[in-house]
């Protein structure tokens, strides 16, 4: 049997009435893997521009113009043994003009230039002479913990629940959602999962209560909401996709964490049509 804590009091999400029927979204991205040959070059190329507001479809134009925040949670390098300085210079040109763009926090994942157990510390402000220009730009750590006014995001880039899925017949999902109801990020660590070793207080534990709790480098985009044990609030566990597998930007309204957009560049879809996904309670 496991006995699992239970959650910190619930903090409601503060918004100015002027405000709450506007949308203000809080955007993930995984995986774009800058400068790496693939199929999904194209598909990387329109969500850099959906990014910047570039897109040709007024649909999507509108959409991006709403985004106010970016997390790129893990792979933004290409996953390759030597890190050519023609790949570095060619993601610190896009993050230069996404952060000049939009606020923009860049993550580490499992295979970029950094220490390799989590908690895994910021990438080298060295890598990005250009994007660190822009007052936005901000090279952040893994597991990430922010806030955006009064709503309360922690998340990793996907190696907890990557391990928890090996121990277990976990979807994604279901995994991310067992570390919330753990309150630990990191549930595995330090049996099977690389950490470094830490005396006195646990860094994986989620202390405060989460709105978001996101991770990254999945298979697919997947999502629930979780009511608190009052319901008036609850937290959205969100899984990002690696965009090498699944094309796509996941956006939280920070406004209303329940209402979650997917916007999806693949090449099956017709003219990469965006797909929008609306949460009522639970995904599909």
């Amino acid at each position: 049997d496991v006995c699992l804590a239970n959650m910190p009091p619930a903090v409601p999400v503060v918004r100015p009435p002027s405000i709450e029927k506007e949308p203000a979204f809080l955007a993930f991205v995984s995986g774009l893997a800058i400068g790496a040959a693939s199929e999904n070059l194209e598909a990387r190329s329109e969500a850099i521009n959906f990014i910047l507001g570039q897109s040709q479809q007024p649909e999507r134009k509108c959409l991006s113009s709403a985004v106010k925040h970016l997390v790129l949670c893990g792979g933004t390098f290409p996953e390759e043994s030597v890190l050519r300085e023609t790949g570095v210079k060619e993601v610190d040109s896009v993050l230069a003009r996404v952060a000049a763009t939009v606020p923009t926090d860049i993550m580490p994942g499992r295979c970029e230039p950094t220490n390799l157990s989590l908690p895994q510390r910021p990438l080298h402000g060295a890598l990005f002479k250009e994007a660190r220009k822009a007052g936005n730009f901000r090279p952040v750590g893994n597991p990430y913990t922010f806030d955006m006014g009064s709503v309360h995001v922690t998340g990793h880039a996907g190696q907890p629940v990557d391990d928890l899925m090996r121990c277990t017949k976990l979807s994604p999902l279901e995994a991310l959602t067992t570390c919330l109801e753990a309150l630990h990020l990191a549930p595995t660590a330090p049996d099977t999962l690389e950490t470094k070793p830490f005396k006195g207080e646990d860094p994986f534990i989620i202390d405060d209560f989460p709105h978001v709790l996101f991770s990254g480098g999945h298979e697919s985009e997947a999502h629930e909401w979780r009511p608190s044990a009052d319901g008036k609030v609850g937290t959205l566990c969100v899984c990002v996709p690696a965009f090498h597998r699944h094309p796509a930007i996941v956006l939280v309204n920070i406004n209303d964490t329940r209402d979650v957009r997917v916007v999806d560049f693949s090449s099956a879809k017709i003219e990469t049509r965006t797909e929008f996904v609306a949460v009522s309670t639970m995904s599909d």
